[in-house]
């Protein structure tokens, strides 16, 4: 009966091991890719972000029907982007490792959603940067596996004064 008590208890542990391994959040290494082409580029596009998936649930069904969408990592985004007036600016800030720091986990905002997405290219391959003002995170998208880290207090503010002058389309509370 011991061996049998053994037996799962290791299988658990391993599990557990492997499910952590795989929801982990990505070490910032993994980040350098996108910070070092974002150097090696001086045209980024910016596009602006639909309504919150939450917090404005009517408002986003509705604008998911316009026909100038698209998605990148799952959310959506009008088209056409924008060439970034700043793009100089932008990119010191995303481009700094100083900028982010590990994922910590969920946040009490309601759920992530960016508004906006910074993307750039780097030879036939295209890179994207999804910022989310209310929980202070980005995603980084190479249209493979998403990797999310925290913003510091400092770039979340820098981006927030860079980004604005780009909304267009997405409608505002009244």
């Amino acid at each position: 009966m011991t061996s049998l008590r053994f037996t799962a208890l290791i299988l658990i542990l391993s599990s557990c091991f492997t499910f952590a391994q795989e929801f982990a959040p990505p070490p910032l290494a993994r980040s350098k890719v996108y910070r070092s082409t974002l150097r090696l580029t001086n045209d980024l596009q910016i596009y602006e972000g639909l309504p919150h998936q939450l917090h404005e649930k009517k408002l986003l069904k509705k604008e998911l029907q316009r026909d100038d969408v698209v998605r990148f990592a799952g959310f959506p985004f009008y088209i056409p982007s924008v060439s970034a007036n700043n793009a100089e600016a932008l990119i010191q800030v995303l481009a700094d490792k100083k900028s982010i720091t590990v994922y910590g986990g969920l946040k009490p905002c309601g759920a992530y959603h960016p508004d906006y997405c910074v993307s750039w290219k780097k030879g036939p391959k295209t890179y994207y940067a999804l910022i989310c003002y209310g929980c202070g995170e980005i995603v980084f998208y190479d249209g493979r596996k998403p990797l999310m880290y925290d913003l510091t207090h400092e770039a979340l503010e820098k981006l927030k004064d860079l980004l604005v002058g780009y909304e267009h389309k997405r409608p505002r509370k009244k």
